[in-house]
């Protein structure tokens, strides 16, 4: 499927950021309830071991008017046992209790002490025997007025903590609230958008189905185009260039080498083959632009014998400008009409680019297993640095382009580099001021026949 269109990908998007909102605060909700259990716990825990602190004073004093009373020391057992629990519940609350509440702890430990410290003495004056005087001290009223102090105070603090409990409950229920407002906006968002996405995406695959359709239509008509330029258009023009051809060979003993009637006819064969090439440049192109690529007709082939044959008709209208070098077995599997038309490419681009009395040098290197290398090169203005990154793209012309044929469509080195890449190979360009030259590598597939001397050179 293509692309989603910009208002499918934000609609997408929205989705995604409402449901990370809802998720985020989902989140927070839950650590909230988590927040308020614990406080909740906390309040529950301050409260039962203030209470628990004051029952244990309770118990002590209870013990110690049962001793004093009755001289019974079996009642400093429950005594002694809650003096000890008096020290673990206030331990106990060091823990639980922070911030104020700890000032008002450490006053509740000091009356805690100072009331133990009461009835220690009390209990210490009636073991020695001075019962009068233990009892004096509890009739003088100090004991109680601790008592009633620090149950004022036990109150007092456990009131405080719950108010603190009631009050974190109302911040996390107002907060609670509006989190769950955010949650239920959120849900709703989510479900408003996923059904925009739907709708959108609907949209974009209805769009997307008509623009296939249409690419269909296109290629089809390309197709066609290829059908009529193969068929409608080349082949008047091959009827031209062989009626020109046989004129030439018919009438050729009677005209004279430089007359006007041999020149006129060499004139329109130029014309006529000049038009076949754009004619056949064009059907490339747009086998090349429906996808279906460089059509091939491979076979066992010797690549010498292919570039021969294209060295010998640039020497025939220009004797002498092209030299042909070879190494190695040139043998291999190949489309022999298009590696024809790479260096037929080739070698018409450096006469008509390169400098008019400088030698053209093509050679061929079958010494690898793999591959085949054909390279041509000429002496010629250099080719810009910055155009050899595009120099094979279609419709690609050198900015030095001038003279009788400017007017090229450029697809001369285009279609080259894509036959190259039919064959499995490449093509690339080098250009100094000593020379520009192309190579072309291609894979060697099938080799066969019999193995060329190491070195043969021809012109």
């Amino acid at each position: 499927m293509g692309k989603l269109a910009l208002r499918t990908r934000v609609v997408f998007a929205a989705t995604l950021g409402a449901l990370l909102c809802l998720v985020v605060a989902s989140v927070a909700l839950s650590r909230q309830r988590v927040e308020l259990s614990r406080a909740a716990e906390r309040a529950l825990r301050v409260s039962e071991s203030l209470a628990l602190t004051l029952s244990a004073l309770q118990d002590a004093e209870t013990g110690q008017r049962g001793f004093l009373l009755s001289g019974d020391e079996t009642y400093l057992s429950p005594y002694q046992e809650a003096r000890s629990r008096l020290e673990t519940q206030l331990d106990g609350l060091a823990d639980a209790l922070a911030g104020a509440q700890s000032s008002l702890l450490q006053r509740l430990r000091g009356l805690a002490t100072d009331k133990i410290a009461e009835l220690e003495q009390t209990v210490r004056l009636a073991q020695s025997g001075d019962r009068d005087r233990a009892l004096a001290i509890v009739v003088s009223g100090r004991g109680k007025a601790l008592m009633d102090e620090i149950r004022d105070l036990v109150a007092s603090m456990r009131a405080q903590c719950w108010e603190e409990f009631y009050a974190a409950q109302a911040r996390i229920r107002t907060r609670g609230g509006l989190l769950l407002a955010i949650v239920v906006g959120a849900a709703a968002l989510l479900v408003l958008l996923a059904l925009a996405g739907v709708v959108s995406a609907r949209r974009d695959l209805r769009l997307h189905r008509l623009a296939e359709e249409e690419r269909q239509r296109v290629a089809e008509y390309q197709r066609r185009a290829v059908g009529i330029l193969g068929h409608d258009v080349r082949s008047p023009f091959q009827a031209a260039d062989f009626a020109a051809a046989g004129l030439l060979a018919r009438l050729g003993p009677a005209l004279s080498p430089d007359g006007a009637d041999r020149r006129l006819l060499e004139t329109v064969r130029r014309a006529v083959r000049r038009a076949l090439a754009i004619v056949e440049s064009l059907i490339d192109l747009t086998h090349l632009r429906i996808g279906s690529g460089i059509p091939l007709r491979e076979e066992a082939g010797d690549l010498r014998e292919v570039v021969s044959a294209v060295v010998a008709e640039a020497n025939a209208t220009t004797p002498g400008r092209v030299k042909l070098s070879a190494i190695g077995d040139l043998h291999g599997t190949f489309d022999a009409v298009r590696m024809g038309q790479v260096a037929s490419n080739l070698v018409n681009n450096a006469l008509k680019y390169g400098e008019p009395d400088a030698v053209v040098e093509v050679g061929m290197d079958g010494t690898r297993p793999d591959e085949l290398l054909l390279w041509v090169a000429n002496r010629g203005p250099v080719i810009p640095e910055q155009e050899l990154p595009t120099l094979f793209d279609a419709f690609t012309r050198g900015a030095d382009q001038t003279g009788p044929d400017r007017g090229n469509l450029g697809l001369g080195l285009y279609i080259v580099r894509e036959i190259a890449r039919a064959h499995g190979g490449s093509i690339s360009a080098t250009s100094l001021p000593a020379e520009t030259r192309f190579l072309v590598r291609i894979r060697r597939g099938q080799s066969s026949g019999p193995r060329q001397p190491e070195d043969r050179r021809s012109a």
